[in-house]
């Protein structure tokens, strides 16, 4: 599929701006986990993202941990149940924020 068709139809699934939907990406997402803990339980068990042309590891970034699917995946990537609130940080953890939108 084209890049551009592929945004313009994630932009039609969230009714925003094609713009905005290249902006909605798993860097950003309320499901991505990027923690200190995350990044040394990839490294023990050298985990990398699955199905994902190699070439990932050049965007210098480790990866992430995805908690509505439970892969790994890194940030320049998107799929349909991309949520605002994100990248999940050791200090957004700590904070104890992801608990009030847990109880809402």
């Amino acid at each position: 599929m084209p890049e551009q068709i592929f945004w313009m139809m994630k932009a039609i699934k969230w009714n925003v701006s094609e713009s905005a939907a290249r902006e909605m990406v798993c860097g950003n997402c309320g499901h991505y986990w990027k923690t200190k803990f995350i990044d040394e339980c990839m490294k023990q068990n050298k985990l990398t993202p699955p199905d994902v042309d190699p070439a990932w590891v050049n965007t210098g970034d480790g990866g992430g941990y995805c908690d509505e699917f439970e892969i790994t995946c890194t940030h320049s990537r998107t799929c349909d149940e991309w949520e605002s609130g994100g990248p999940v940080t050791d200090a957004v953890a700590k904070s104890g924020s992801l608990e009030d939108e847990e109880e809402e």
